[in-house]
C-alpha cells in the first residue's frame, strides 16, 4: 500500500504538499495538484482509514452487541443494520 511519504519522495515534494494537494487546498498550485493526483492514481493510493480515524477522533463505525446470533429476531435485526 502506497503512503503519502512514498508519493512525496517520488515527486520530490514534502508530505504536507502531497496531503494538501490530495485534499484540494488552495495553497498548492494547479500543476502540483495535477502531478500529485496523477501519481496517486498511478500507484492506486487510498488513504489509511485507521490513521484518519485517529487523527479526527472519529471512527465512523458502529458496534452492535447481540445476545444470540442464532435467534431469528436478532439475525434479522443485524441483517437490517
Amino acid at each position: 500500500m502506497t503512503t503519502l511519504k512514498e508519493l512525496a519522495e517520488e515527486l520530490n515534494v514534502s508530505i504536507s504538499t502531497v496531503s494538501k494537494a490530495l485534499n484540494g487546498s488552495s495553497e498548492i498550485g494547479e500543476a502540483t495538484i495535477a502531478r500529485v493526483k496523477e501519481a496517486a492514481k498511478l500507484h492506486n493510493y487510498k488513504p489509511n482509514r485507521v490513521a484518519l480515524s485517529l487523527k479526527n477522533s472519529k471512527t465512523k463505525t458502529i458496534g452492535v452487541i447481540i445476545p444470540d446470533i442464532l435467534n431469528h429476531f436478532f439475525a434479522k435485526v443485524l441483517y437490517g443494520i
